[in-house]
């Protein structure tokens, strides 16, 4: 297991890799009782509400419980119930959850005192104060008269509400419907058909290339891939990074006549030496051989301008079905040896000559697919997506985009940020594993929003706002949705970065308040502090452009370091040069 790093005052992430949280059986030769201990004692502080912790760990360990575990010591710990969202994979998985909540609310109510300290105490809550038992048995009842329980949904669902509550600012009309599968499957018809009556000659040669390599069934396939991809899409340079890239990482010259190139190749050949061949080959009498001595000779027969047509005709003589060069001992045998003891030589060498032929012609097949599918894609894009606006229909994928582009830089962003970060205080992730990228992009917008805002609403607010994930990467098994498990490993390492962030600023902002206390109940100063007097409240008039977001953070992690170590800070410490506070 990965240590744990679970911080006194919530500020940083904790990890759990793999190792069972549940006790081995008795029976076991390697059970350790400490271990088992250890385990029980990390998932009840994987529990913690102050923490912000990601958990690791394998299948059949108890992830579920701990989630569940979590939210009712949110709300044991004064958490409203409706400001805590829980984000699950699947509708079956947020049901279970609501119903395990539920359950147990429902027990507390008419528990014992001993049954509801043992069901505390399995939860990690030793010696509960009086407060929190009658909250543990007045949640139930609270939750059913406001109807404002714990959000336990998919992340479908919560960006369907939020596109509900903010459809002006997410560019659509209001009261849009989500589309079930047979109405996209309808639209994305009907799309199709419309691009294929099409008669701009660009969209007809886009429609051969993609005809001439797939079947009608992958084609329609391969355009659904491609409405995932819609930010790819929707880029500008979208043809210019195509192009950068067989360029650049796969050495291929876009400029490049492969006419001219096949041309030069069948120059270089020895027609002669080929022709030796074919009748060496032809009167070996080996009915394999003959049969590759014919299609030289087919080959041979053509006037120059028949070659560079048939070549397919030769390179069947030397290559295989899969274009690899005939192994040495399939070119001939001994008895062809010995009466053209170079037949092997010269086969080999017109082999070396179309080799690279072949790889240039398949790669400029692959471009020329490449772009077809990827400008044939941007239009079925464009009229699929004209087609659901006109409808006032949503898919999936719009639940997500949607959300996306109003979370991000925008006139709208920081008003629905400000609105959401005013209801969600704490967040929970479960299935991390499978989690698409799109989504990570969407559920990281909402927790940086109110991480960010932590920092100062913390001060005034009923406790930290915290994020909860759990995943294991071995059990990710939606990659055909999208979902990625090294983006979960990516996000982990990310957010344990800012949590170390968070932790010191939380330090920070204990340790500043610290000397107050002491200095009122008369108790002694801690080093560096000085004596309490009042400040009139400062002029923090700043000229100059405004201070942009690096700046701050320099500024916290400066604040951060004096604080551990002890410094005093006063109101003048704050100000930049040349701003400082009247006397």
């Amino acid at each position: 297991m990965d240590e744990w790093r679970i911080a006194e005052n919530g500020a940083a992430l904790a990890g759990m890799d793999g190792g069972a949280i549940q006790p081995a059986p008795p029976h076991r030769p390697d059970f350790d009782p400490a271990v088992s201990v250890d385990a029980s004692r990390r998932q009840a502080a994987a529990s913690d509400p102050a923490s912000s912790v990601f958990v690791s760990a394998n299948a059949g360990t108890g992830k579920t419980k701990l989630l569940t575990d979590r939210v009712l010591r949110l709300m044991l710990d004064g958490a409203p119930p409706d400001s805590i969202l829980c984000v699950t994979y699947t509708r079956a998985a947020a049901a279970e959850m609501r119903n395990r909540i539920s359950a147990m609310l429902a027990k507390w109510t008419v528990s014992t005192a001993e049954a509801l300290l043992a069901d505390l105490a399995g939860m990690g809550i030793g010696t509960p104060s009086q407060a929190m038992l009658q909250r543990a048995r007045s949640l139930f009842a609270e939750i059913l008269d406001n109807d404002d329980g714990p959000r336990v949904e998919t992340v479908h669902s919560f960006c369907q509400s939020v596109l509900r509550r903010f459809p002006i600012e997410a560019g659509i009309v209001p009261q849009s419907e989500l589309a079930d599968e047979f109405e996209q499957a309808r639209l994305k018809a009907e799309a199709r058909e419309a691009l294929l009556r099409s008669a701009d000659p660009a969209l007809v040669t886009m429609i051969g290339l993609i005809a001439a390599q797939t079947s009608e069934g992958n084609a329609e396939a391969i355009l659904d891939e491609l409405l995932k991809k819609e930010e790819r899409l929707a880029s500008p340079d979208m043809m210019q990074q195509l192009r950068a890239h067989f360029v650049e990482d796969r050495g291929f010259d876009p400029e490049r006549d492969p006419q001219e190139m096949l041309a030069g190749v069948i120059g270089d050949l020895d027609i002669e030496g080929i022709r030796a061949v074919a009748t060496a080959l032809a009167e070996s009498g080996v009915a394999g051989q003959v049969k590759r001595a014919s299609r030289m000779t087919a080959w041979l027969g053509e006037d120059e301008e028949g070659r560079r047509s048939h070549i397919d005709r030769l390179v069947d003589a030397l290559f295989t079905n899969e274009l690899a060069p005939l192994a040495e001992r399939n070119l001939s045998n001994k008895d062809i040896r010995a009466d053209f003891p170079n037949v092997v030589i010269v086969q080999q060498a017109a082999q070396q000559a179309l080799s690279g032929m072949l790889a240039a012609q398949a790669a400029h097949r692959c471009y020329e697919l490449t772009n077809a599918l990827y400008a044939f894609g941007r239009s079925y894009q464009e009229r699929y997506r004209a087609l659901k606006t006109q409808r006032g229909l949503l898919d999936y994928d719009d639940l997500i985009r949607l959300t996306n582009d109003m979370l991000a830089d925008g006139d709208a962003a920081q008003w629905v940020g400000w609105k959401l970060d005013n209801g969600i205080r704490h967040m929970l992730l479960d299935e991390a594993q499978d989690t698409s990228p799109a989504q990570w992009q969407l559920l990281r917008r909402l927790s940086d929003e109110f991480f960010e805002a932590g920092a100062d609403a913390n001060d005034n607010e009923s406790g930290p706002r915290t994020l909860f994930v759990v995943g294991d990467f071995k059990q990710s098994i939606y990659s055909f949705q999208g979902a990625d498990p090294a983006v979960m490993g990516s996000n982990r390492v990310d957010l344990a970065s800012r949590a170390d962030m968070l932790r010191a600023m939380a330090r920070g902002r204990a340790r500043r308040v610290l000397p107050f206390g002491t200095a009122r109940s008369g108790a002694g100063q801690p080093r560096g502090a000085g004596p309490c007097r009042n400040h009139r409240r400062p002029d923090f008039r700043i000229s100059g452009p405004q201070v942009g977001a690096a700046r701050c953070r320099r500024l916290c992690r400066a604040l951060a370091d004096r604080f551990r170590g002890g410094g005093a800070c006063r109101p003048t410490g704050l100000c930049p040069a040349g701003n400082q506070p009247a006397a």
